[in-house]
C-alpha cells in the first residue's frame, strides 16, 4: 500500500467513521470506501476481521498501520 493509499485509509478510519462499528458497516461507508484505492479496499476486506471495533485505534491495530502513540 502506499503512502497516499495508506492517508486515505487512516482519513477514513479516523475522520468518517462513528464507533462502535462493524466490519460490514465500516467498508460500506463511504461508498464502500469509494475514495481509497480498489487494491488497498481488497487487503482490507481480506485483513480485517469480522467483529465490532470500538475505535479507529482498533481498526489500525487491527490493520497493524503505523501510527502515532
Amino acid at each position: 500500500m502506499d503512502e497516499t493509499a495508506r492517508m486515505e485509509l487512516s482519513t477514513h478510519i479516523n475522520q468518517h467513521v462513528t464507533y462502535p462499528i462493524s466490519k460490514k458497516d465500516f467498508m460500506a461507508g463511504c461508498g464502500n470506501l469509494s475514495h481509497v484505492p480498489a487494491d488497498t479496499r481488497q487487503w482490507v476486506e481480506k485483513t480485517l476481521s469480522d467483529r465490532t471495533y470500538q475505535s479507529s485505534d482498533d481498526i489500525i491495530h487491527a490493520l497493524n498501520l503505523p501510527h502515532e502513540h
